[in-house]
C-alpha cells in the first residue's frame, strides 16, 4: 500500500493523505457540472450577441459596409427571380467564357452555400428525374 501511495503522490504531486485531495481536485478540474456548463453557455451566448450586433459600429462608412454586406444575398436572389419571371433579361450564359463562369460559380457557392449547390441541388434534380 505504501508503494501505491508513493506512486499516486508522484503522479499527482502530493504525498500521504493529500493524495485523495489531489485526485479530487484533478477530477473537479477535468469535469464540468451542469451549473458550470449553463454559466459557460450563457456567457458564450451574451458574448456572441454583443460581438456583431447591428448598429454597434459608429460612423457612416461602417454603416454603409454593414448595409452592403446584408444586401448581397437578397439582391442576387431578387435579380435572379426577376430575370426568371421575365421582368428583365439575364445574360446569355452560352457566350460567357467558361473560366469566368467557373469563377462566378465559386463566388455564388461562397455566398449561398457550397453544400446546396454541390450536393443538395444535384440530388434534388436526380430525385425529380426518377419520378
Amino acid at each position: 500500500m505504501n508503494f501505491l501511495t508513493s506512486l499516486m503522490g508522484f503522479i499527482f504531486g502530493s504525498t500521504g493523505t493529500y493524495t485523495i485531495a489531489a485526485v479530487g481536485k484533478l477530477v473537479d478540474d477535468v469535469t464540468t457540472t451542469t451549473e458550470e456548463k449553463a454559466a459557460l453557455d450563457l456567457t458564450d451566448t451574451i458574448s456572441a450577441r454583443t460581438f456583431a450586433a447591428p448598429g454597434n459600429s459608429p460612423g457612416l462608412i461602417n454603416n454603409l459596409v454593414d448595409a452592403f454586406n446584408r444586401l448581397i444575398r437578397p439582391g442576387v436572389t431578387l435579380w435572379l427571380i426577376g430575370g426568371f419571371s421575365g421582368w428583365w433579361r439575364l445574360p446569355n450564359t452560352e457566350i460567357i467564357d467558361p473560366v469566368w463562369f467557373q469563377i462566378f460559380l465559386v463566388v455564388i457557392s461562397f455566398w449561398f452555400g457550397g453544400r446546396m449547390l454541390v450536393q443538395d441541388a444535384p440530388k434534388f434534380i436526380a430525385a425529380l428525374r426518377k419520378k
